[in-house]
């Protein structure tokens, strides 16, 4: 039986992705297992359960959380070490940076 391909409004391209290799948008359930499975990413336990191993690093570091500081964040943020504060200009760079590293990339 064929699986059923979910069909949205918004796409990729509207967050400013473009010429990717290959899109996995909303995968079913079922193919999110083969995926995992046949890019050995992971593996089925007893059950049924994903098991995937994260590598020596499982979270992300209190200091590399940045926030963006514009007018609608600027007093509703509680600045510090935690929330470090990210012009609009850098954010920019960032994504520009992230989106020239995903052409041709499988996402």
């Amino acid at each position: 039986m064929p699986q059923k391909v979910l069909k949205h409004k918004v796409g990729l391209e509207t967050h400013g992705l473009k010429n990717l290799k290959k899109i996995h948008w909303n995968l079913s359930t079922p193919q999110l297992y083969e995926h995992i499975i046949s890019n050995e990413e992971g593996h089925v336990s007893h059950l049924g359960p994903v098991c995937v191993s994260t590598g020596e690093h499982t979270g992300r570091a209190p200091k590399d959380k940045f926030i963006v500081q514009e007018p609608s964040s600027q007093e509703n943020i509680w600045w510090g070490k935690v929330n470090r504060p990210f012009t609009v200009e850098q954010f920019e760079a960032l994504y520009s940076r992230v989106l020239s590293y995903l052409q041709g990339k499988e996402v």
